[in-house]
């Protein structure tokens, strides 16, 4: 398996293969803590499901905490990207909110994996100086653009976070239950958080 990746970058620069290790790392990374849990995973197993030697992860991480908050950064980079996009169709705020709370949950159920690392292993190694200070990043990135959809004159930190907090307990809920509740009804009940700040 080793082989064949590396024989793929024949021709590329050295930039390029370090990036590409990377990539296939994060990958891997996110595939393995989500199915055994960040705590049960080996650096190890990780260059194994990546189909590299570990003398490769040292290139990129220093340790598999960096790795998990590589991962985490990844994950959820991509999916508020996602969500930022609908931000400018010039919809109304109620159609808005419900717009992006499904795009967020639509992208956990596409990707059942990235969904379990994002809300259940990274709440797990939160007590974790450097894991809780990329969660209250993550938070308050999700709050900002919260006052800004709901075009609010004064941020309410306390009551941001609650919500958010509401909306990853729903998440969490979801996925252990292994996505059986119609998103129908997800949503609109994730949406209901929101009430409180437009009150």
């Amino acid at each position: 398996m080793a082989q064949t990746k590396s024989h793929s970058l024949k021709g590329k620069s050295m930039a390029e293969r370090k990036a590409w290790r990377k990539k296939q790392l994060l990958e891997a990374a996110i595939k393995e803590y989500s199915q055994k849990g960040f705590d049960q995973t080996t650096i190890k197993e990780v260059c194994q499901s990546a189909g590299l030697t570990e003398r490769y992860f040292y290139e990129s991480f220093a340790n598999r905490d960096e790795l998990l908050l590589a991962a985490f950064e990844q994950v959820s980079d991509d999916l508020f990207q996602q969500i930022t996009e609908i931000e400018s169709s010039g919809a109304s705020t109620d159609k808005l909110i419900y717009a992006m709370l499904k795009t967020y949950f639509l992208g956990h159920m596409d990707f059942p994996l990235r969904a379990k690392l994002f809300a259940c292993e990274m709440q797990s190694q939160r007590n974790k100086e450097e894991v809780e200070a990329i969660y209250q990043e993550f938070l308050n990135r999700y709050g900002v653009l919260m006052a800004k959809i709901l075009k609010l004159e004064k941020r309410n930190k306390v009551l941001e976070y609650g919500i958010l907090g509401g909306v990853l307990e729903i998440t969490r809920f979801w996925i252990n239950e292994d996505f059986k509740t119609d998103i129908d009804e997800i949503v609109p009940t994730a949406a209901k958080l929101f009430e409180v700040l437009t009150d």
